[in-house]
């Protein structure tokens, strides 16, 4: 039987959804009869801290509730406390890179699952995210064989599936009839192929050891929150790009059919930075990405942005002031996808020999 990780992130707030949703997903792939699945969950707080967002769950209760309906040898948690040591270990190594970062990115979610389902001996990731349920109607091992047959032998294959009933991008913010204006400036500006995008809850699959996501440090403040840089990405990197396969077949319903509700300020912020991040890979200089960017903020504000929207998901009747490319974008949060561009370009060539370094520590650690 093939081994698979069935991977899945969570932060805290949302952990009723993501426990809602493993034990659905395990309920769907335990009966498989040509995959061996193992359950991979990464929180990014310590194993006995307060997940960020609740009241009294710690990553060892959720690891205890897991096992009440998932064997034990079925399931590994990534946490941060391993961070420390994954990372003295890259360097001992000799790694010119850092393969991820202990401040919460997204990008660092897709490297620590790929890790750790290489450390298991896993022959894929599968990831879905908090608030997805299985399709109903077909069995995992119809999927999954799809996805085999879509990757083959191409390390460098990368495969999903799409939400039901909606895209990654949210049109929420944008004016009634201006969703298919804004999808084509935000693809655009992003090169993600938003329409049809790789999206990281949605069975995006890789083969081990995998192509790592863009990680970032993060800025003097807050996170470094980057749009589509755990997923779309992979659509726009060059070694990639060509080898992206959306499945329409089978569509991965939401029970949560928003996910992280957030405000224009947040959202946006993540989508400049996506866009940023696009003007790296094409070589412009930090003067032109900025001069791109204060365009397409204006763009979004002249003709796509419904201002009641904005402000009523933002409760504040003021946002658009600070929607500038100052306000959304400082240059710390610019800064630090810079660092993480370069080291991502440090990353890709010696990815294969650091999940190899790294495997048998990660073994014993997860």
């Amino acid at each position: 039987m093939r081994r698979v990780l069935l991977g899945i992130d969570f932060i805290g707030d949302n952990w009723h959804a993501a426990l809602s949703s493993i034990e659905r997903w395990w309920e769907f792939v335990s009966t498989s009869a040509h995959y061996w699945v193992l359950v991979g969950v990464s929180n990014f707080c310590q194993r006995q801290e307060i997940l960020p967002g609740s009241v009294d769950v710690t990553p060892d209760s959720v690891h205890r509730i897991l096992t009440s309906f998932i064997p034990a040898d079925r399931l590994t948690h990534w946490t941060s406390d391993i961070d420390g040591r994954v990372l003295v270990e890259a360097q001992r190594q000799g790694c010119r890179s850092v393969p991820l970062y202990s401040a919460f990115n997204y990008g660092s979610i897709v490297n620590r699952l790929i890790l750790m389902a290489h450390a298991k001996g896993c022959e894929y990731l599968v990831r879905i995210d908090p608030g997805t349920c299985p399709p109903e109607g077909v069995s995992f091992d119809a999927l999954m064989s799809e996805h085999e047959r879509s990757i083959d032998d191409n390390t460098y294959a990368v495969v999903s599936r799409q939400y039901a009933g909606r895209l990654a991008l949210r049109h929420m913010f944008a004016k009634e009839g201006r969703e298919l204006a804004h999808t084509k400036l935000v693809r655009r500006m992003t090169g993600v192929h938003v329409d049809a995008q790789i999206t990281g809850g949605a069975m995006f699959t890789q083969r081990m050891p995998g192509v790592p996501a863009v990680c970032f440090p993060p800025p003097k403040e807050g996170l470094t929150l980057v749009w589509a840089s755990d997923d779309g990405i992979y659509q726009t990197l060059k070694c990639t790009k060509a080898h992206c396969r959306v499945l329409q077949s089978c569509p991965v319903p939401r029970f949560d059919s928003v996910g992280k509700i957030k405000g224009p300020l947040e959202y946006y912020r993540g989508i400049v930075g996506a866009a940023f991040l696009h003007s790296l890979e094409n070589h412009a200089s930090r003067r032109k990405a900025e001069g791109e960017l204060d365009h397409f903020m204006d763009e979004l504000k002249a003709g796509i942005l419904d201002e009641s929207k904005c402000s009523h998901y933002d409760g504040n009747s003021d946002w658009a002031t600070n929607f500038c490319l100052r306000g959304l974008a400082p240059s710390d949060f610019l800064d630090a996808i810079e660092i993480g561009y370069a080291n991502h370009t440090r990353l890709l060539s010696e990815w294969d020999g650091i999940a190899d370094a790294l495997r048998p520590l990660v073994r014993d650690l997860v």
